[in-house]
């Protein structure tokens, strides 16, 4: 498990990019680790 603090306006664009994408908030940030992880050369496991 892990928890972020960040600035509330990324809670609000993240809720509304998962209702245009039809998503979940939590699939979007597995999307971005994911894109993180191939940046540096790891395996994308999230």
């Amino acid at each position: 498990n892990s928890t972020s603090h960040h600035d509330p306006a990324v809670n609000t664009q993240l809720k509304e990019l998962a209702l245009e994408q039809g998503t979940t908030q939590q699939k979007l940030i597995a999307e971005g680790l994911n894109l993180i992880f191939t940046k540096y050369g790891r395996p994308t496991i999230a």
